[in-house]
């Protein structure tokens, strides 16, 4: 009974020792953000630009498009995105996303042949209050995802709370966690290097990417009206030109029956500038698919931004 009563003691001492040389949340964030460039570089950061690519997978088709964003901390935010379609009838589409303090914009533009597909309204009742309410949430998602990994912080007034989640597996060894919670984000783990303490990887759950086919129909009415000469033969309209083709899109939400799935966000291929060493590459993948794939180009710091970029668009 001595010799179990020595053991169990000794298992709780060695838990015990275990556990106190897992870092706290103020050793972690601490040892990030010197990672990433110190507390003094990170700080003196007021604004930022920075471009790139991403490519996306949709089913056997692989889609890529070019994109700039611009922040000015803590409020204000806007991404610009655009595509190139080739072929017969090449055209670009422009996709502009944002927000200033609480007004979110978003809009889609294009110079194609065809009229842009608009998604079906939602079918969950709202106010116009309650719609821009979520749609700022998106695009404070997209803003966080962007610097919540750069600063391994976000602004107070996000609401995000920290805590350290300990060690956890990864891979052939294991990183240090930190858990984060907002209303903008839900649940986030972030996972650090454990040697090099630099943000790797960002996991969630949440639903999948549902991906379909539009169907493009055309409608055509007309009333034709045959003239004739005495002695000749009828004289027949020129056919009118048919009208554009229309993009139908589903009904409601395809992914409202399906159940949440793992998603990660990879982060890497770390460089320095300007006295930080931040990514210049980050995959998301969703159910063990392959979703994103962002090369970051150049990070221009505290640039002059033109505060009327996060405006609104009529």
């Amino acid at each position: 009974m001595r010799v179990i009563s020595a053991l169990a003691l000794l298992a709780v001492v060695l838990g015990s020792s275990s556990r106190a040389k897992e870092p706290d949340l103020a050793e972690l964030v601490a040892s990030a953000r010197a990672a990433l460039g110190g507390e003094a570089a990170l700080r003196a950061v007021t604004a930022f630009t920075v471009d790139g690519s991403t490519s996306r997978q949709l089913t056997s088709i692989t889609t890529s498009e070019h994109f700039e964003m611009s922040s000015v901390l803590p409020d204000k935010f806007l991404r610009v995105s655009r595509r190139a379609v080739g072929g017969p009838m090449s055209f670009d589409t422009i996709d502009t996303v944002g927000f200033s303090g609480t007004t979110p914009f978003r809009s889609t533009e294009t110079n194609g042949p065809f009229p842009i597909p608009q998604p079906p309204p939602s079918p969950v009742r709202s106010t116009p209050e309650e719609a821009a309410a979520r749609e700022l949430k998106g695009v404070r998602r997209t803003f966080l995802e962007t610097v919540v990994p750069l600063f391994i912080a976000a602004p107070a007034s996000y609401g995000i709370e920290l805590t350290a989640g300990g060690k956890v597996p990864l891979g052939k060894g294991q990183a240090d966690a930190i858990d984060l919670k907002g209303p903008d984000i839900g649940n986030w783990r972030l996972l650090l290097d454990e040697k090099t303490h630099l943000p790797i990887k960002i996991v969630w759950k949440a639903k999948p990417i549902v991906m379909f086919s539009t169907m493009m129909t055309t409608t055509t009415t007309t009333t034709s009206t045959v003239t004739t000469r005495r002695g000749e033969p009828p004289v027949m309209p020129a056919a009118p030109p048919p009208p554009p083709p229309v993009m139908t899109m589903p009904v409601g939400d395809p992914s409202a029956n399906l159940d949440p799935v793992d998603w990660e966000m990879t982060i890497g291929d770390y460089k320095v500038a300007d006295g930080l060493n931040w990514p210049h590459r980050v995959t998301t993948t969703f159910d063990g698919k392959k979703w994103e794939d962002t090369r970051i180009g150049k990070y221009k710091i505290n640039p002059k931004i033109d505060p009327k970029k996060f405006e609104r668009r009529k």
